[in-house]
């Protein structure tokens, strides 16, 4: 059984799992079937590592957000010299000065 279907059965079966450290944290409303528990502990290292990896999303994100800031810094260094602003008023939004 993979990882994804092992987290699959326990949301299943109502459970939310984090990680602290090097511990599973379960949260259920009630008692957690045996199987899926045997199935945790089988998996343990897995899931911890699957559950701890930056996802594809989060790391495009914090791309997007570095592309930004640079698209900001060009911006506010071509305001700087083309218009002799300072680098304060250069940084300021344009039409509030």
């Amino acid at each position: 059984m993979s990882t994804s279907e092992v987290l699959e059965a326990a949301r299943g079966a109502g459970l939310h799992i984090t990680v602290d450290g090097a511990d599973l944290v379960l949260r259920s409303s009630g008692p957690p079937p045996s199987a899926v528990l045997d199935l945790l502990r089988a998996h343990k290292a897995e899931i911890i590592a699957e559950i701890t990896a930056p996802s594809i999303a989060s790391q495009g994100a914090a791309e997007a957000v570095g592309d930004w800031r640079d698209w900001y810094e060009q911006r506010v260094v071509i305001r700087q010299f083309d218009r002799r602003y300072t680098r304060d008023e250069a940084g300021r939004t344009p039409g509030t000065e």
